[in-house]
């Protein structure tokens, strides 16, 4: 089998699509598109203007421009949050969201936006999450980690 950089350079060169790459390796198409992303220089992101999703033309686009392309590629690789980008590129965070949603909704992909709550119970019953949706509904996650630093530290 061909290694993720021989692969990902097949792409690059425009001799197959990753559907056909995906079927060939029997990796599926997400994980195949992560583990190539992953091996992708910004350069090379570049070139691949950003797979985004597997259609007729093997890719869909969104035009980005300058540090807005820079930073969004750097938030979609998990490198950096929206708010950080905002202060390091100088680039609102409203500009920041929408061109990272656009990126998403063009791929097809589910995300969520909004706050993560914090806390030191773990939440599983359908009665919790309607008590926090009721009291602060802009919160999508829960996670515990974050408290129990605080507690530590306090």
């Amino acid at each position: 089998m061909s290694s993720i950089i021989e692969l990902k350079e097949q792409i690059l060169l425009g001799k197959t699509s990753l559907r056909k790459l995906s079927n060939q390796t029997g990796i599926g198409r997400d994980a195949l598109k992560n583990k190539i992303i992953k091996e992708c220089s910004d350069e090379e992101l570049e070139r691949l203007r950003i797979i985004l999703k597997d259609n007729k033309d093997n890719s869909s686009t969104i035009d980005l421009e300058g540090n807005v392309k820079e930073a969004v590629i750097r938030i979609l690789k998990g490198e950096i949050s929206i708010k950080q980008a905002s202060k390091d590129y100088n680039i609102d965070r409203e500009t920041l969201m929408r061109k990272t949603e656009e990126v998403l909704t063009k791929a097809n992909k589910t995300y969520w936006l909004g706050q993560i709550g914090t806390g030191d119970s773990f939440i599983n019953r359908p009665d919790q999450m309607e008590l926090i949706k009721k009291n602060c509904p802009s919160v999508v996650a829960i996670e515990m980690e974050a408290a129990a630093v605080a507690q530590v530290c306090h």
